[in-house]
């Protein structure tokens, strides 16, 4: 599934710092909660998942498997390192000790605002293979 691109100049422009600080903060809460369920998909994936499954489920679980280490090690730090920073780039705008334009800033959230819908895609898509592969075992 593709995503539209995503252009809120109209949301970004009306929204307020305030607004845009508290979307952030979400996308952490979020980022933290996805941790736990990467974390606890890993165990079920490797502990409950047998490994005398049929062949096209075999493939699944190794698809899902890869899925969940490329979250894990490469998806979650680089969106909350990239929030992180962008939340430190708020910090000096509002406390003036620079001449930042606030249009970077704006400009900076819609391109995490597209990431993180990337990643949420990506997640309800790992979610739904899980239940798939779940379901492929209980009926063979």
């Amino acid at each position: 599934m593709n995503l539209l691109p995503i252009h809120h100049y109209d949301y970004l422009l009306d929204s307020s710092l305030e607004y845009l600080h508290k979307e952030s903060e979400e996308w952490l809460f979020n980022i933290s909660f996805w941790r736990n369920e990467i974390a606890f998909f890993h165990i079920h994936i490797a502990w409950d998942i047998p490994n005398n499954i049929p062949d096209n489920s075999k493939e699944l679980k190794a698809d899902i498997e890869d899925e969940i280490i490329k979250i894990d090690t490469d998806e979650l730090d680089f969106i909350q390192n990239s929030i992180e920073q962008h939340e430190w780039f708020l910090s000096r705008l509002l406390d003036n000790r620079e001449h930042i334009d606030e249009h970077i800033y704006r400009e900076q959230h819609e391109e995490l605002l597209f990431k993180i819908k990337k990643l949420e895609i990506r997640m309800r898509r790992l979610k739904n293979n899980i239940f798939n592969l779940e379901k492929s075992i209980v009926i063979n």
